[in-house]
């Protein structure tokens, strides 16, 4: 914590044995800046769109209130310098950040870089530059390309087997719902089946008479 040292000196014995008598100036004031550390609501490799809270954590009590400012690669969807909500606690402020889905001209993915600035403890020292600042977007949604077992333009009785090929590994099961003319052999939303990579995934369609 900052505050006064005190220093101390013993030990100290003249030719005579008289043992030292305690030093002069012997305290100090540690007046150290704060240091602020951030995390993230969301993981910090691939921000998707929508609200991404970040929490700026202080390792002293902050007497005012700091700012945030995010630049983002390309024109759009940065913050210039803004304030923070302050929370429960005086060494912790939030900031939520909505992010945008790129354009491909002046909102595009990649790093992003957070400031923090502007904010002081009790000795009117400003934080040091917050650390784990940058986090990725990436907001281009997969692509899903369908494939069958059969010709699609005559598919008799039988197994068909429907297999979906995304363009990036999915970390989520996707789901396949299949609408038949009339009231049957319909297939509610149901989960695939890994095929042995996250990109590629199938189902088996029983068509019915």
């Amino acid at each position: 914590s900052n505050g006064t040292a005190t220093v101390t000196i013993d030990g100290g014995q003249d030719a005579a044995g008289n043992a030292n008598q305690p030093a002069t100036s012997n305290t100090f004031t540690i007046n150290a800046p704060p240091t602020a550390t951030l995390t993230y609501s969301r993981s910090t490799s691939g921000g998707s769109t929508g609200q991404l809270t970040i929490t700026a954590t202080f390792s002293a009590v902050i007497v005012n209130t700091p700012s945030i400012a995010f630049n983002r690669p390309g024109t759009l969807n940065d913050v210039s310098s803004t304030a923070m909500a302050s929370s429960s606690t005086a060494t912790a402020w939030t900031f939520a950040y909505n992010i945008l889905e790129q354009n491909g001209s002046n909102i595009l993915d990649g790093l992003t870089t957070v400031t923090i600035t502007g904010a002081q403890d009790a000795g009117a020292n400003e934080n040091e530059p917050a650390t784990n600042n940058t986090f990725t977007i990436d907001t281009i949604r997969p692509t899903v390309s369908l494939t069958y077992s059969k010709p699609t333009t005559a598919v008799d009785v039988g197994n068909l087997t429907l297999t979906a090929t995304f363009s990036e590994s999915s970390v989520t099961t996707p789901t396949i719902a299949i609408d038949r003319p009339g009231s049957g052999n319909d297939v509610a939303p149901t989960a695939m089946t890994w095929s042995g990579s996250s990109a590629v995934w199938s189902l088996v369609y029983n068509v019915s008479r």
